[in-house]
C-alpha cells in the first residue's frame, strides 16, 4: 500500500492516484508563494487553492462551484488537497 494510502486508511481511485501524480509532476509549490495577506486579512493556502484547481481540471469538474460540492462530501480529496 503506498504512503498516501496508508496515511488516509482507504484505497486510492484511479483518478485521484492520477492527480497525485500529476501534483508531484508540476511541484505547484514551488510557483505559488505563501502569502500571508494584509494586516486584519486571515492568511490563505495559497498552495491548497491552487491543488484544488489543478483537481477540478483532472477530475473533470465543469465549474468551481461543483468542484467545492465535491469538497464537501468527498474526504479523501478534501483531505489530499
Amino acid at each position: 500500500m503506498p504512503l498516501v494510502e496508508a496515511d488516509l486508511g482507504e484505497q486510492l481511485t484511479p483518478k485521484l492516484q492520477q492527480l497525485l501524480r500529476i501534483w508531484e509532476m508540476i511541484e505547484i509549490e514551488r510557483f505559488v508563494p505563501s502569502w500571508r495577506g494584509l494586516i486584519g486579512r486571515p492568511p490563505r493556502e495559497r498552495a491548497a487553492l491552487a491543488r484544488a484547481l489543478v483537481a477540478k481540471t483532472v477530475l473533470g469538474l465543469p465549474t468551481t462551484a461543483a468542484l467545492v460540492d465535491r469538497l464537501a462530501v468527498d474526504t479523501t480529496l478534501r483531505q489530499l488537497c
